[in-house]
């Protein structure tokens, strides 16, 4: 396993190796004794805008909240999918207990999947999927007081094409009720020829914006995580999960998001394992990731 992490002017490299219901209290003021969550939260018109909203006993209003936006190529899956697939192939079913004890909100949410036609006949084209992830804030935020947990106050996760939305959502934005991100796996760079070349990337990637790369790179760069921070200065601290077996053009794409960050100042991690793109060869790793995760996320959201 290979760790990265920088923080401000310190620089640390160590290479290791792995195999690697529906409830409410009237009472906002004390810690609720029940966890309780609410299905399909509808925080839109369109039938993918609904989220999953997970919490824990002991919340209060000074609780903070987890959002999860999963993978997909941005063309396909769903939330339920956490759910239903078998636990070792899925990112955050294990992990909903484990987040709830450690005194976490979690939410797991849907939103509008691109189709395969390029405009002007596609729908739901970058950057549709932002402004799902900002109506999820807006929304829990307006709800705080109901599901007694603290407003303004999340960590944004996400794997592979979720990884990337949550980067480019924060770094575009500069949304300031995003206190850090956990992206895993994400495909960071739009632009990379490596990714342009491979045909699965590159229709997925024509899929979401709506355009090839040749004659549009300008849209492609504007979508892209590197570039988008680059040239908005902005972010929060960001831990990078990537996988060393996976497609060349993404572990790369991870560790040029790296780079970048660590350039501009940000404070950042990058944790490589070795296993494939799902993290599904080898349970232990998604547990050594999330006790990281974990770890990096009470650092902001619990001062």
């Amino acid at each position: 396993m290979r760790i990265i992490y920088w923080g401000g002017c310190l620089c640390l490299l160590v290479v290791s190796l792995l195999s690697c219901s529906k409830g409410s209290s009237s009472d906002t003021t004390k810690p609720v004794p029940k966890t309780t969550e609410f299905r399909n939260v509808a925080y839109g018109q369109d039938a993918k805008q609904q989220f999953d909203i997970f919490l824990p006993a002991e919340r209060s209003r000074e609780t903070p909240v987890m959002v999860y936006v999963h993978g997909g190529g941005w063309t396909s899956d769903d939330k339920s999918s956490e759910y239903t697939r078998a636990e070792s192939q899925s990112m955050l079913r294990k992990r909903i207990p484990q987040l709830l004890k450690n005194g976490y909100a979690v939410v797991n949410m849907n939103y509008r999947l691109a189709d395969s036609l390029l405009l002007p006949q596609g729908r739901n084209k970058f950057p549709a999927q932002l402004d799902d992830i900002k109506s999820v804030l807006d929304y829990v935020d307006s709800h705080a007081t109901e599901y007694n947990i603290k407003t303004g106050t999340y960590i944004l996760a996400g794997h592979s094409a979720g990884a990337h939305l949550i980067a480019v959502y924060t770094f575009k934005t500069k949304d300031p009720r995003v206190k850090a991100l956990v992206p895993i796996a994400g495909v960071m760079d739009l632009t990379a020829r490596k990714c342009l070349n491979y045909t699965v990337w590159a229709d997925k990637f024509s899929y979401l914006l709506g355009y090839p790369y040749e004659g549009h790179e300008s849209v492609y760069t504007n979508a892209s995580a590197a570039e988008v921070f680059k040239t908005n200065k902005y972010s929060p601290p960001v831990q990078i999960h990537y996988s060393t077996n996976d497609n060349p053009c993404i572990t790369e794409s991870d560790l040029r998001l790296f780079d970048v960050l660590k350039a501009g100042g940000i404070t950042t991690a990058a944790y490589g394992y070795n296993t494939n793109h799902g993290f599904d060869q080898n349970h232990i790793i998604k547990d050594t990731l999330w006790e990281r995760a974990i770890e990096w996320m009470d650092q902001y959201t619990k001062k």
